[in-house]
């Protein structure tokens, strides 16, 4: 016996083991791949922006991508790419965007989204009506772009720009009815392209020789080997990986020593719960046996509850059936006939009962056959009982 029971300790021992080495595995190596995210600089699914950020690399300019936990332009920054943004700009950011630019900084902006007041308003560019017609081309209306080689088409109808409210700003692409997809805005020493999602610079768009050569034209003031960032900051939020600040629960659990413990002794009460099969708690012990309860108590109680409910009828035919019934057993008459047919008959046969006694079960079956007060029922059934005992007692005696 003793054996058996080493063998099943080390069986879930192992099991015990297993299991912990299973969770600690999975707490590391958890999590599902991230969908692609559009205009991420390091995927190259369609709505990425893989191409634009080698073909920079190519070019021999700096490429780097400001995802810090604060938003800040490095002052050596030739160029900003500004995509449309999950995380909007404030005021302040906008401003700072905005003098960098005016200090001789090269922006190309695409977009803005429409809920990005604060970039409209620094800028003045705001997203227009949406490009009329599937695969729509645009002609070139400045001499700013290398010659394309075929036009440029425009597909789901994109937004345009609006850059009435722009003075600086002109078109550089627009649709034949005007609709402009593409501007370019000098501000003191510095210029902002103004670029619609129909030129997002992603790479589908890329794989089109026509949308390629817009690339080049955006890079034209600035320098070979220049530095170029690529606003993720805004696109996915400030970066809090290296960051010691603890802003929910999830990070106090994932990133603290306290929080490592507190997991680790979850999981080993949790694997010590399911071993032991206490998913409910532990055991109770067995409790003694009660006393059974009497049958008078029932009785009583019944009692009671008839009482309180004044259910004088239905105690009086109760008690009016017991009565014939206890007669009727001894008589030979039958309980179950009516009260005049049972009175006659238990007065013609052959029994004890006096004149007086059978007055006396006429009076009661009257009296239990009609509404009743409490305190008549209780002299009632006082008298019945008095009248079966004394009619039990002769029955013995003969």
């Amino acid at each position: 016996m003793a054996q058996i029971s080493s063998s099943a300790g080390r069986i879930q021992l192992f099991l015990a083991l297993t299991l912990l080495v299973i969770l600690v595995a999975f707490a590391l190596l958890q999590g599902e791949p991230n969908p692609p995210r559009p205009f991420d600089p390091t995927s190259a699914d369609a709505t990425g922006l893989r191409a634009l950020w080698l073909w920079l690399a190519e070019m021999e300019f700096v490429v780097e991508r400001n995802d810090g936990p604060t938003f800040a332009i490095p002052s050596d920054s030739a160029a900003i790419f500004v995509f449309p943004n999950q995380h909007l700009y404030s005021t302040e950011e906008a401003k700072q965007l905005q003098t960098w630019v005016e200090a001789g900084g090269t922006l190309v902006l695409i977009g803005p989204a429409p809920l990005d007041v604060a970039l409209i308003e620094a800028f003045q560019v705001a997203p227009g009506r949406p490009i009329e017609g599937m695969f729509v081309a645009v002609d070139p209306q400045q001499p700013l772009l290398p010659d394309l080689a075929a036009p440029i088409q425009l597909g789901s109808n994109p937004d345009s720009l609006d850059i009435s409210e722009a003075l600086a700003a002109l078109p550089v692409l627009a649709t034949g009815n005007g609709q402009v997809s593409l501007a370019i805005q000098h501000m003191d020493q510095g210029v902002v392209w103004h670029l619609s999602l129909g030129h997002s610079l992603i790479n589908e768009q890329l794989r089109d020789p026509a949308q390629a050569t817009i690339v080049p034209a955006l890079l034209r003031h600035v320098p070979a080997g220049g530095r170029v960032l690529l606003d993720t900051y805004h696109l996915f939020g400030p970066d809090t990986t290296n960051s010691n600040t603890i802003t929910s629960l999830q990070d106090w659990l994932y990133r603290t020593p306290l929080g490592w413990a507190v997991l680790f002794g979850l999981a080993v009460t949790l694997l010590f719960l399911l071993l032991q099969g206490r998913r409910l708690g532990p055991p109770l012990p067995a409790s003694e046996e009660s006393r059974r309860r009497e049958g008078a108590e029932y009785v009583a109680a019944m009692a009671n509850l008839l009482r309180r409910g004044q259910q004088r009828a239905f105690v009086a035919e109760h008690h009016k059936q017991r009565l014939k019934r206890t007669l009727g057993r001894t008589l030979n008459v039958r309980p179950d006939l009516d009260d005049a047919t049972f009175l006659r008959q238990i007065q013609h046969s052959e029994s004890t009962l006096s004149p007086d006694e059978g007055a006396q079960v006429a009076t009661l079956l009257q009296t239990l056959s009609g509404k009743v007060k409490e305190q008549e029922l209780t002299q009632a059934v006082r008298q019945m009982d008095s009248l079966l005992a004394r009619y039990s007692r002769k029955s013995v005696g003969k």
